[in-house]
């Protein structure tokens, strides 16, 4: 392997790091408490379902969307910090990282892992119930 390869593999493998961690912490980010209302700071009781209604589960294609999502905000946020990527890097953490979430995110419900796709910080998707 050549030098520089193996920089980029280290590269790649600190951005799946640090996105393993993001995408762990999905799901588990909520306290229980209710979260305020939009605009008014005023709590909001979280919608009920039945006790028989099941959240539709995401889809493997959502998962996917996901890791890539979160490689992105990832390389976002660490570029911003003076950490030097490439595409190159992007591209085999992407890889790495979707088989890394795919069994685990197939058995979030769809709204956590849409509220994830929507998220702008990797701190916002850890933060999704």
């Amino acid at each position: 392997m050549t030098a520089a390869r193996e920089r980029a593999s280290r590269r790649a493998g600190a951005l799946v790091v640090v996105a393993l961690v993001a995408s762990a912490a999905c799901g588990g980010g909520t306290s229980g408490a209710p979260a305020p209302a939009a605009g008014t700071g005023a709590p909001v009781a979280p919608a009920t379902q039945p006790s028989d209604a099941q959240p539709a589960p995401s889809t493997p294609e959502e998962c996917a969307a996901l890791a890539d999502h979160l490689v992105e905000l990832t390389l976002t946020e660490r570029r911003a910090s003076g950490a030097d990527f490439t595409e190159e890097d992007a591209e085999a953490a992407k890889l790495e990282l979707r088989s890394g979430i795919a069994e685990g995110c197939a058995t979030l419900p769809r709204a956590t892992v849409q509220c994830g796709l929507t998220a702008t910080s990797t701190a916002a998707v850890a933060a999704c119930p």
